[in-house]
Order: C-alpha cells, then sequence, then structure tokens
C-alpha cells in the first residue's frame, strides 16, 4: 500500500487511505498477501500508520520533487524489498491532487494497473477482478498480479483503529529510508530529478460581485429566472450559438490532400476515441492548440488512436483547429485503454517528435498521462485551467489549482519533451469550425502494444445527465434540508436540462453516490450554471467548480459560498426550489 502524506509541518495519512487496510472486510480476498506494509512518501512528522496496525512500514523522506521524481524514490524503495503482489494506492494526494504517481510507479515497476477502482470483486488464479469508475459509468476489468490499482473512496468504510491494532502497532517495524539508503542517483530523485518547475504560485483572487437577489420568495425566484435560467428552460432554449451548433462537415473542408506533412516540434492533441467519433474535451484543446501553436512555432495536431472513426470525425478535427490529423486505427484499438494507448502514443512521439502534448483530464486521460510521461521520462502537470507560452523560452506556460485551490501555480516543463499536460474539460471553449482550413490526414500502422487488462463488461451510469458535462448543474450540501427537498432539486434539475450533483458530506454519509460527488476528492465540473443549494462553499469544495456563473441558495448571509457566487439568495433551499419550480411550471 502506498500513501502520499500531506506535505507540511505536521502531515497525517489520510482516511482514504487507511481504508486499505480493511480491504478484505467484504471483499473475499483475505490473504492476498502475507502482510501488509504501508509505504509513506512525505517529507513531514507522520501519524495515523500505526494506529492502523500495519505489519510493518517504509517511511520515506524526501523533500522537494515532482511526480516522476516521487514515483522513482517510490520504484527504488519498493524493488529493495522485492516486488509486491498487489500495490493498493489512493487516487491522489491532498495537496497536489494530480493522481499522476501512481500510474508513473507502476510504468517504472513494468506492472499493469487499473484506475478509479471502486470495488475489488475477487482474487482467483493470480487474477485481479475489480469494478472502476469512467466517465460513462463503471466497468468491470480483470488484471493478472502483479499489478497496482489506485482505488476511490468507495472501496471500503474506514476502520476505526481498535485497542489490540494500536498496540500492533507501536511494534511495528518502520523503517525511515533516504535517498542514500536506496543507493539512488541525486539527479534521479528531488529537485534535482524534477522534470518540471514551478515558476510562479500565487493566491487565486476572488474579482466576483455577489448580487443578492431581494424581495419575497417568489421574487427572488421570477428574478434569477429572468437574469440567469430563461436560455435553459427544456423546450424553450434560445438558438444555440456557431460554436454550439452540431458539428457537421461543412463544404469546402480538405482534410485529405491539404496541408503540411507532420513536422518535428508540434503542439500535439489527444483525441479520446468515443462512441464513435472523440470526446468534447478534444475539440476544446484543439481550438486551444490553435491559439498557442503560432507562439510556439508549432502545428497544431490531432492525434487520434481507436478503431476507424465515423465519417466526418477526421474533417471536424481539421475544422476545429488541427494543422494535420495523425491517426492510427484497427478494430484491436477499439476502446484501448491506457496500457495499450501508451504503447501506440510512444511510438509515435519517437517518430515525429513533437515538443508538447495536451491531453483532456478525463478518466483515461488521468490514467494513459502518468504512465507515459513515466514511459518518455518527461514531465507532466495535470487538470490545467490555462495555458500560454513564454515569448522568449517558447516553452509552454501550464496553470493549475494546488493545495485545494488554495494556490495557483504555473509550472513548465525546462528540457525534457515532449512537455505534457492535462487540461479539464470544459474549460476551454469549443471552437467555431472553419470548413476551409487545410489540414492533412495522415494514417500510421498500430505498433501491437497489447495490455494484460481485460475489459468484462460496461455498466452505464445510473439515470440522469453527466455532471461533468452537464450545461447546469444543481447541487445540493447539508444545508438542503431532507429527501423532500433533495428530489425537488432533482425536479429542478430535470426542469433545466441539467444534472444533480452535491458536495462530499451527502456521498460521505451514503444519500449519494460518489459520481455525483463535485470538489477536490470527487469531480472537476466547468458547467455554465452551478446551482448551489444549502453549500458552505468550502475551499475543498470549489476547488471542482469552474462555473461560469453559480447561483447560491443558503440561511448563512456570511456563507463563503457568496463569495464566488454571481447570484446569492437567503433563504431556505425548500421554500426557494418550491417556488422557482411553479415560477418555472
Amino acid at each position: 500500500m502506498f500513501t502520499e502524506a500531506n506535505e507540511g509541518r505536521h502531515a497525517s495519512v489520510s482516511t482514504v487511505d487507511l481504508q486499505f487496510l480493511g480491504i478484505d472486510n467484504d471483499t473475499g480476498v483475505s490473504g492476498i498477501m502475507d502482510k501488509v506494509t504501508c509505504l509513506v512518501s512525505t517529507y513531514a512528522p507522520l501519524d495515523g500508520v500505526n494506529d492502523a496496525g500495519v505489519a510493518c512500514g517504509i517511511y520515506m523522506t524526501y523533500q522537494g520533487a515532482d511526480t516522476i521524481a516521487t514515483a522513482r524514490a517510490l520504484a527504488a524503495a519498493i524493488a529493495k524489498d522485492g516486488r509486491p503482489d498487489l500495490i493498493l494506492c489512493g487516487r491522489m494526494a491532498t495537496d497536489g491532487d494530480t493522481a499522476q504517481v501512481p500510474p508513473m510507479l507502476a510504468e517504472l515497476l513494468h506492472i499493469p494497473h487499473v484506475s478509479d477502482v471502486t470495488r475489488v470483486e475477487s482474487l482467483e488464479n493470480g487474477v485481479l477482478t475489480v469494478r472502476r469508475l469512467t466517465d460513462d459509468g463503471y466497468e468491470r476489468a480483470s488484471v493478472p498480479l502483479p499489478a497496482l490499482v489506485t482505488v476511490l473512496k468507495e472501496i471500503n468504510v474506514p476502520r476505526l483503529p481498535s485497542i489490540a491494532g494500536i498496540l500492533r502497532g507501536e511494534e511495528a517495524d518502520v523503517r525511515v529510508l533516504n535517498r542514500e539508503a536506496l543507493d539512488i542517483a541525486p539527479d534521479m530523485v528531488g529537485l534535482k530529478g524534477s522534470r518540471t518547475r514551478v515558476v510562479k504560485s500565487e493566491r487565486p483572487v476572488l474579482t466576483r460581485a455577489c448580487d443578492f437577489l431581494t424581495g419575497s420568495i417568489d421574487e427572488q425566484a421570477e428574478a434569477l429566472t429572468k437574469a440567469a435560467l430563461a436560455p435553459f428552460l427544456t423546450g424553450r432554449n434560445e438558438p444555440a450559438s456557431a460554436a454550439q451548433q452540431p458539428e457537421t462537415p461543412q463544404k469546402g473542408a480538405n482534410c485529405a490532400s491539404g496541408g503540411e506533412e507532420i513536422r518535428a516540434g508540434g503542439l500535439w492533441v489527444f483525441c479520446e476515441e468515443h462512441e464513435g467519433g472523440v470526446r468534447d474535451t478534444a475539440f476544446e484543446l484543439l481550438g486551444e492548440a490553435a491559439r498557442l501553436a503560432p507562439a510556439m512555432g508549432a502545428q497544431a495536431v490531432a492525434v487520434y488512436v481507436g478503431a476507424r472513426p465515423d465519417s466526418g470525425v477526421f474533417e471536424a478535427l481539421c475544422e476545429s483547429g488541427a494543422d494535420a490529423v495523425l491517426a492510427v486505427c484497427g478494430e484491436s484499438l477499439q476502446n484501448a485503454d491506457a496500457l495499450t494507448l501508451t504503447g501506440e502514443l510512444e511510438a509515435l512521439i519517437k517518430k515525429y517528435r513533437p515538443s508538447a502534448l495536451l491531453l483532456g483530464a478525463t478518466a483515461l486521460g488521468r490514467s494513459l498521462a502518468p504512465r507515459l510521461a513515466a514511459r518518455l521520462n518527461t514531465g507532466l502537470t495535470a487538470d490545467c485551467t490555462f495555458l500560454a507560452v513564454d515569448p522568449e523560452t517558447k516553452r509552454l506556460l501550464q496553470t493549475r489549482p494546488a493545495f485545494g485551490g488554495h494556490l495557483m501555480a504555473t509550472i513548465v516543463c525546462p528540457e525534457a519533451r515532449p512537455q505534457m499536460a492535462t487540461v479539464r474539460p470544459r474549460v476551454f471553449p469549443r471552437p467555431v469550425r472553419d470548413g476551409v482550413r487545410p489540414c492533412r490526414v495522415i494514417f500510421e500502422t498500430p505498433c501491437g502494444a497489447q495490455s494484460p487488462v481485460t475489459l468484462i463488461e460496461r455498466i452505464a451510469r445510473e439515470r440522469g445527465a453527466d455532471i461533468g458535462t452537464a450545461d447546469i448543474l444543481v447541487s445540493i450540501g447539508q444545508g438542503i434540508g431532507g429527501a423532500e427537498n433533495i428530489a425537488l432539486a432533482g425536479k429542478l434539475a430535470e426542469r433545466l436540462g441539467g444534472a444533480l450533483s452535491s458536495s462530499r458530506p451527502l456521498v460521505d454519509a451514503e444519500i449519494m453516490p460518489y459520481a455525483r460527488q463535485v470538489g477536490q476528492t470527487g469531480k472537476t465540473v466547468a458547467p455554465k450554471i452551478y446551482i448551489a443549494l444549502g453549500i458552505s462553499g468550502a475551499m475543498q469544495h470549489m476547488a471542482g467548480v469552474a462555473a461560469k456563473t453559480i447561483v447560491a441558495v443558503n440561511t448563512d448571509p456570511d456563507a463563503p459560498i457568496f463569495d464566488y457566487a454571481r447570484y446569492g439568495i437567503i433563504a431556505d433551499c425548500g421554500d426557494f426550489l418550491r417556488a422557482l419550480l411553479e415560477r418555472l411550471g
């Protein structure tokens, strides 16, 4: 088990990490290992591991490392004791929130990994069967051991330490390791071994001025409808803008014969296969790549790996900003996983030598990008919300939130190439298509990369829109006021053509499913309108909200949520929901 403790003067292992220690309680995999070793990576004093009753522990100390340098240190520590059958990791640390170290670690150890696991179903004949969360629901998959698995909080109920466990923990063999003990070269770990550098960090400045709606509850509901909700009323939507219109091939597109050959030093966008086409994130990133590429002196290249897509998909990529499309197609690549894609992209990158690669921070992107970065020995920045180009160095400036949104960090990859970044979906607008844009589509033969992970079954998400792609989110918190009000919130989401989401406390209380949790430990969302009902607005929750307009309803006029909101309503959530639903009809 690996846990990365929070950085700070006094670190502690998170409750999610401690859930692993009880993983055999109800999953039927008791006896999977002779002993549980807790491997902790930190540079601060540590609490929590001994109390959990682990058999033994390795406590690593280091400072200033990025994710690839951290993964190298962990790989060395694991190799020192002999590779285990199964490595369990949390999806991410609560400070960095990158989800990069576990897939990087698996790559360095040359073992498969499965990300975002919510249930361990069985272990038979050395094959682990799990259920994992995806952007479209869940998947059941199997992986042969040895393997690494990252888990979500659904994996188990946190196990509180017993008195006997505490006593055992006090006698546990906890070794402290540093670079010298692991016999790692100084330029492989810590700051010297890092591929990325933080060049600027600053606290985000809140510039929104909340407009508190006044009058009776009915008057507030009417004012909000006119100010923000009218365009989204089901059956009464205003005409979509050009950027929102259905993406159909336009006459004049010249994608087969126009454009240039692919040059080295390009700005690449990975276009994730989805239902015969590509995910919307690909178009969002292509629009941004088209903006940045001239400043880098580079081509914007769309990269597609998968089954042959539907007619018009490559044209759409060309018309959305690509100077060229690089495609690897084959039936064996349909719905390829992170391990297969790593091999295919590695082959393309070694041949064409791009300067930078952008991927969407989807479930697949967050699993694929770290593994690929580790294989290429390059830097990776996760969950970017802003991209720019340094005019002097031509380096990509990658800005992302850190420490639960308390800081915005701008990161560069000074030497290693390609520079890699994942970008949150819906951060950038989908571009207007240019039907006469010259663009060349180049096909490459698959390299034959294979994965030992086997997909068993896909399980569609429960009824309702995906909170990651919905234009409107109706989000409920502890102040929602009970089951009747939750039902009203769901009705409002349906009426507006949106989705119902929640803050973490309702998920912890098992009132809402984890797939609908917004925040640092849940999903990052970027809807056009975010209606927060009874949500206080803690930084950990707001770190996952990148909405254009936030509407806050709360009985507490001093709730932090109003610092983020465009419209504020001081009222009981149930009263306001009834008034608004009556107003909407």
